[in-house]
């Protein structure tokens, strides 16, 4: 249940999140076309490029059959139950939900480590273009495309720890 409420967390402070995420990679007069491009570029390769397949085919059925049933996946945790479960639910039971809602995470975890960087980077990053860049390099990793397209784990992890630092470092800049 301790889970559940986490998640719950999440989905309340999320749209601040977004926010953040805005008003970090739009603001300061950058050009939001070249944004846009970077974005359309890697949604594009992500969704077209890459291929959405289970890892681990005999444990990704596994992790499905016990994320349906709400029991904590012996490998993975009672995180990614409270994450799919709930999914597999409304959505029905097929890894195509795991691998779809990893797409969904993935990429918005591109945005928020631009968001960081940016943020982080402070004055040194104010270029007109980096928040651009920034969505490129992190989007087009080769390592991180291929995760986002499987029911790997470490994508909503990924999620949940760039949220924590977004939340930690506008906390400590107020």
């Amino acid at each position: 249940w301790i889970c559940f409420l986490a998640l719950l967390g999440v989905l309340a402070t999320l749209p601040w999140c977004i926010e953040v995420v805005r008003q970090s990679l739009a603001a300061r007069g950058r050009p939001l076309i070249g944004l846009g491009l970077a974005s359309v570029v890697v949604i594009a390769i992500q969704l077209f490029g890459v291929p959405h397949e289970l890892v681990t085919v005999f444990a990704g059925y596994g992790a499905l059959e016990q994320a349906y049933h709400l029991e904590p996946m012996a490998k993975y945790g009672a995180t990614s139950t409270a994450l799919y479960g709930p999914l597999l639910h409304l959505f029905g039971p097929s890894t195509d939900v795991m691998i779809g809602a990893n797409l969904a995470l993935g990429l918005c975890t591109v945005f928020m480590a631009a968001s960081l960087a940016i943020r982080l980077g402070g004055p040194t990053l104010e270029a007109p273009y980096n928040a651009a860049l920034a969505v490129l390099v992190i989007g087009i990793a080769p390592v991180l495309m291929h995760d986002r397209g499987t029911e790997s784990v470490l994508v909503p992890m990924q999620f949940f720890a760039l949220g924590s630092l977004l939340h930690l470092e506008v906390w400590l800049r107020t």
